[in-house]
């Protein structure tokens, strides 16, 4: 159906979300012109409407309502007249058309984003507000469609390369996702780092980067090490299904190799005595030993090695009795962290210079009651970027250390870890000995 000039005008100006004001502020123009055009009681001159029609993203004829109805356009023509406007810097086209698909194809958007990797440095389009403000808008429409989520990682890192840093920390604030560490605070600086060419900011997100994974790599309870490498038990490509969960000596053979790689990290060389922490010393992978130890006992003693199973039981032991004569940082805990004034655990790895371990409480609530736990690790990222908020604080997690099933027998079991493992070696002296040593040093009234 055709429309009128003043009904087109006020159809492509709502498409837009623009007042009468804000369309007559774009072409020079007072309010009262604009609503007389729209009122039909006086036509704009031919320049004021091809100023309108390439404001609108729109032809001439389409604005006045002349020729045919617009068909409308295929992903194929939206992705050649993208990519031919973006290869020509041509500003106006640009926005004209990004406006367009906003307006009338935004779920094309998705397969059409990559195109924006034409805008480098040096062309018409890098750095100018006109052409961001409308791929910023653009791309909030865009992700405000739940089908779109699957773009959102790689549609953020796109429009973070082409920020300036007047508009990088409010985009990163609306954006980021903390369990992601790409999509995080850091990540998305990083992102912005590498593409600016801030080589200083980039060294140091590149090694926090390596300090989050390394310590995620190494946590990761699910982690499978087999002889073809490391596996998802959930991938069942890779892994047989006939051990099936639950299997001590394959979560042996995990145990041994996380252990492995921590004790090649420190410089490590393990001694028959300390085969979980390889020392018996207490550095920043203190709260990992102790979770992997554990395990790593119970699966030893769950496979018939039962001397085995009480020598690691006994250097976690030895572990704890460390840590709890380690002085807890009770300035964290009390007064937020400040590394500079907390006692810290030593860190053997020079790449992971920037992670800080230290001892401090941690409060749960159990039944409704609020409970102090001393035997609680905390890591922290510590440095300061001048001019970033994003490292202050911004990676500390917390270890709680649990020997629930090693004292109580009423723990949950998991893929890695049955309490009955102990079985076998429960019985023994030295087992028994060790229960009495971490009750002597934890606090196990104010646990349990």
């Amino acid at each position: 159906m055709k429309l009128n000039l003043n009904e087109n005008i006020r159809t492509y100006r709502k498409r837009l979300s623009m007042t009468q004001e804000q369309l007559a502020d774009r072409l020079g123009v007072s309010f009262q012109s604009v609503s007389r055009w729209e009122n039909g009681t006086t036509v704009p001159d031919i320049e004021r409407i091809v100023e309108m029609a390439r404001l609108f993203g729109c032809t001439v004829d389409a604005l006045l309502g002349c020729g045919e109805p617009e068909k409308r356009l295929t992903r194929k023509e939206l992705r050649d007249a993208l990519d031919d406007v973006l290869r020509k810097e041509d500003v106006d086209g640009t926005v004209g058309l990004l406006r367009t698909i906003r307006c009338e194809y935004p779920k094309e958007f998705p397969h059409l984003d990559h195109l924006l990797w034409l805008i480098r440095p040096g062309n018409a389009l890098y750095g100018n507000e006109t052409v961001m403000e409308e791929y910023r808008r653009l791309v909030d429409a865009c992700l405000a469609d739940p089908e779109n989520r699957w773009v959102y990682p790689s549609m953020i890192h796109r429009l973070i390369r082409l920020e300036d840093e007047a508009h990088l920390e409010e985009l990163i604030r609306r954006h980021r996702i903390s369990h992601n560490w790409d999509m995080s605070e850091a990540g998305l600086y990083l992102s912005w780092a590498r593409h600016h060419g801030d080589v200083p900011l980039c060294r140091r997100l590149a090694q926090e980067l390596k300090v989050r994974r390394m310590y995620e790599f190494i946590r990761e309870p699910m982690g499978l090490f087999l002889e073809n490498g490391m596996v998802s038990r959930d991938d069942p490509r890779k892994v047989e299904r006939d051990a099936g969960p639950g299997d001590p000596m394959r979560w042996r053979r995990a145990s041994e190799r996380k252990l492995a790689i921590l004790h090649c990290h420190s410089g490590i060389t393990p001694d028959k005595a300390h085969p979980v922490s390889g020392d018996g010393a207490a550095d920043i992978w203190a709260g990992a030993y102790l979770d992997i130890g554990f395990k790593y006992a119970a699966q030893l003693s769950a496979v018939g090695e039962e001397n085995q199973a009480l020598t690691a039981l006994e250097d976690c032991c030895e572990l704890i009795e460390k840590l709890m004569e380690f002085p807890a940082g009770l300035a964290a805990y009390r007064n937020g962290f400040r590394y500079d004034y907390c006692p810290a655990l030593p860190v053997r790895d020079p790449d992971l210079n920037l992670l800080q371990a230290y001892r401090a409480p941690s409060c749960y609530i159990v039944n409704d009651e609020k409970r102090e736990y001393p035997t609680s690790l905390h890591l922290a990222l510590i440095g300061s970027y001048p001019g970033q908020k994003f490292m202050q604080s911004s990676f500390d997690v917390t270890v709680r250390l649990d020997f629930e099933a090693l004292l109580t027998d009423q723990s949950k079991p998991t893929d890695d870890f049955y309490s009955s493992w102990y079985d076998p070696i429960r019985s023994h002296p030295r087992y028994h000995a060790v229960v009495e040593r971490i009750r002597t040093v934890i606090p196990w009234n104010t646990m349990y």
